[in-house]
């Protein structure tokens, strides 16, 4: 290619057949991207799964980080995003207008974006990953960045949280009337290169929980109704 293309104007201004020829795309293997969203896979049960594009904001970078937990209390799931990227090529630019975004749950998979002065993030750099940890009695998140310090969030709503095994697969909430409050999906990865500790935050008003391993054998555990400090 070097001494086909001495300079970049001439590479520019090249048909595809020059480059790329007819001869070497006769044993190509050929990939085709044709949906470039973001999305939430929303588990409709019985191996079938929805898909839901993300909010406009969610679409304005690249997502390598995720983390799907209740931040305002509400019992709802909603998620968080961090991500973009600096190393594309140079005719396409950064991919840097993302500074992290939180996507508010309204339960039944749709989701609307918190502002930036209600959310707290101002993300300018280019992150990697996010992941939960445990710190306390509490969760804590993570985010690496790339050739820079890695940064720490704390939630301003805080839930208690329990541990679970490597083998379980999902756990489900109950309050002292038995009501089910919440069920959540047990699984592995959060994103670029990344893993969460093995504990699940829960509604604050549960007593106990379900939990069912990879086996379906399924044990009940008390949970202790505080708030976390």
């Amino acid at each position: 290619m070097r001494k086909k293309f001495i300079y970049y104007s001439s590479l520019a201004k090249a048909p595809i057949d020059s480059i790329v020829t007819k001869e070497f795309r006769k044993d190509a293997y050929v990939v085709e991207a044709n949906y470039l969203l973001s999305v939430v896979l929303i588990n409709m049960g019985n191996g079938k799964f929805e898909i839901k594009p993300l909010p406009t904001a969610a679409q304005f970078s690249s997502v390598l980080g995720s983390q799907i937990q209740d931040f305002d209390d509400d019992g709802q799931l909603d998620v968080l995003l961090v991500g973009n990227n600096y190393g594309t090529e140079l005719t396409i630019g950064k991919l840097d207008a993302s500074f992290g975004t939180l996507l508010k749950g309204d339960g039944k998979g749709y989701f609307s974006v918190v502002p930036m002065d209600q959310s707290g993030l101002d993300l300018k750099c280019e992150p990697r990953s996010l992941a939960a940890i445990q710190k306390g009695n509490k969760l804590s998140y993570i985010m690496t960045n790339y050739d820079g310090p890695i940064k720490g969030f704390n939630a301003l709503s805080q839930h208690p949280i329990v541990k679970v095994s490597d083998n379980d697969l999902k756990i489900q909430f109950k309050d002292a009337n038995n009501k089910i409050l919440s069920t959540t999906e047990l699984y592995n990865g959060n994103g670029y290169l990344s893993q969460s500790s093995k504990y699940i935050s829960y509604p604050k008003q549960a007593t106990s929980a379900d939990i069912w391993n990879s086996k379906k054998e399924k044990r009940t555990i008390t949970l202790e109704v505080k708030n976390p400090l």
